[in-house]
């Protein structure tokens, strides 16, 4: 049976907008390049000791950060239908990152240019110079039959269907990767069960979004707990993976919490920083920038060479936020640069053009 769906916006919201969720995704990307700049440290710290339960704290807290990437996109897009503006614009900002980072690299320093270094930068996907990135768009061919069926699955099968796909390939993979396992969340249907989960959480909201926050904090928690627990006490590292029950719990605790937050204040910032998120995971993992410039640059300027652990926390934080705001910035520019071609009046135009299309298709 078709359940009837009615959408009211809700307080945090501005025509339906929700700028907590909009914070989340800048929040995600932060843990994500935080996440990545504890890798550099985390083999040189020896279990027991203070620096390596510091690490981990730092990792048990960023685990859930792609996963959450992942159900905001099923938790604001399982009612919408795919456009050309959300479609190619993904593709050319990730594209006009490419290009530019291989452009710039051949004229300042060409001996750092790897192998298909061209073809990588105008094929990105084709090319998997980013997993998240291939596994999206590869996701993307799905979506218009995941939302055929969103559309009228009631709720408890949704969550039926969502769970048994959890059971599998988090808890039990959990247990056997190698028999249950997903390549630990690196493929595009791990997003796929995210997209679902995201999708069954915003379904269920009337459930807890009186007290969002409180209610996600509580889950977040639940899970990032007992993770680090599992780590320090028995060196157990199978509960902070992008698959584990436990950073999925953290992961749609952050969900939660942040979609009942109310930044009407600050809604022109998020609403102008928020659409950065993806270009911030694009510069600092393209292959150039990860081997020459984030990795290489603090381990060549003694960041990571000290003995203190709170200096080593602060390098990890500060190293993280400098490389954060630095790619806002930089799409920010791009952003600018889109503008001033008209390029979203392009796409929307196309947009347009498409659905009328459709509508003379349909009417045939």
């Amino acid at each position: 049976m078709r359940q009837k769906i009615t959408a009211q916006p809700p307080a945090n919201t501005d025509s339906g907008r929700n700028y907590g969720i909009d914070l989340l995704r800048l929040v995600s990307m932060f843990l994500v390049v935080l996440l990545h700049a504890t890798g550099a440290v985390r083999k040189s710290a020896d279990p027991g000791t203070s620096m390596y339960e510091m690490i981990y704290l730092l990792r048990t807290l960023c685990f859930p950060c792609v996963d959450i990437f992942a159900i905001i996109s099923g938790y604001v897009g399982w009612k919408h239908r795919l456009t050309v503006t959300g479609t190619a614009g993904t593709w050319l900002l990730v594209v006009w990152h490419t290009v530019l980072i291989t452009a710039l690299t051949a004229l300042l320093k060409p001996e750092w240019l790897p192998e298909k270094a061209w073809s990588r930068a105008f094929f990105p996907v084709c090319n998997k110079e980013y997993w998240y990135v291939t596994a999206y768009f590869i996701m993307l061919l799905f979506i218009p039959l995941m939302h055929f069926i969103l559309k009228r699955i009631s709720t408890p099968l949704l969550w039926l269907w969502v769970g048994s796909f959890l059971f599998v390939h988090s808890f039990l993979s959990t247990l056997n990767w190698k028999a249950y396992g997903m390549n630990h969340g690196y493929n595009f249907w791990w997003l796929i069960g995210m997209y679902l989960l995201g999708a069954a959480l915003e379904r269920s909201k009337n459930l807890w979004e009186a007290h969002a926050k409180l209610i996600g904090a509580v889950l977040f928690i639940a899970g990032a707990v007992p993770a680090y627990l599992l780590i320090v006490l028995a060196d157990n590292r199978n509960w902070i993976d992008y698959c584990s029950p436990l950073t999925i719990l953290s992961a749609a605790g952050a969900v939660i919490c942040f979609s009942g937050m109310k930044l009407q204040r600050i809604s022109r910032e998020i609403r102008t920083v928020s659409p950065t998120a993806l270009a911030i995971f694009v510069i600092h993992v393209h292959t150039i920038t990860w081997n020459h410039v984030f990795y290489s640059w603090p381990r060549n300027h003694g960041l990571w060479k000290t003995a203190s652990v709170p200096l080593m926390c602060t390098n990890l934080i500060g190293w993280a936020l400098a490389v954060f705001f630095i790619c806002i910035v930089l799409d920010l520019f791009r952003i600018g640069v889109f503008s001033l071609l008209r390029i979203p009046r392009a796409l929307k135009a196309a947009d347009g053009a498409l659905e009328k299309l459709l509508r003379r298709f349909r009417r045939s």
